[in-house]
């Protein structure tokens, strides 16, 4: 059985980057990291990945960054911007991975990549479920149901 990797790379949820090591050049985007940075793939192809940091992420970044041109695989980021060409800000959690040998993504080959998973619906989920755990126990609370402590002492 054989595999499209290129294909799977493109429609995938998350953001892939196709990173040229140890320079940090993007060799390949997906369209959910266009979506994600405001961009075109075509605007984002040659471009260090760093540059699509908000400065102050790429500043946060600087050990994972010089752990990436080490060769040392650098573990997951949380916290981090995205800059917009629209200048808002798209929050992500960055993964770094390496495969055991290049793939084919367009044009070119690629073993290097970088994953940018959009946390707007992650927070949003958290929101919801905040939302409905609290609606939950004001509804216990009132009904005298569910969990509740009996202090003996009153």
């Amino acid at each position: 059985m054989t595999c499209d990797v290129d294909a799977l790379l493109q429609h995938s949820p998350a953001g892939w980057l196709a990173v040229r090591w140890p320079d940090g050049n993007v060799l390949a985007a997906n369209r959910k990291a266009a979506e994600l940075c405001g961009r075109t793939s075509e605007q984002i192809v040659g471009q260090p990945w760093w540059d699509l940091l908000e400065p102050e992420s790429a500043k946060r970044l600087s050990d994972w960054i010089a752990q990436w041109r080490r060769g040392d695989f650098p573990g997951e980021r949380t916290g981090l911007w995205l800059h917009r060409t629209d200048e808002t800000k798209t929050p992500i959690t960055l993964r770094a991975a390496t495969l055991s040998e290049a793939v084919s993504t367009g044009d070119t080959q690629a073993q290097h990549f970088l994953i940018l998973e959009d946390r707007r619906e992650t927070q949003a989920l958290a929101e919801r479920l905040e939302y409905a755990e609290a609606r939950l126990e004001e509804t216990q609370r009132v009904a005298r149901l569910g969990w509740w402590e009996w202090d003996i002492q009153s």
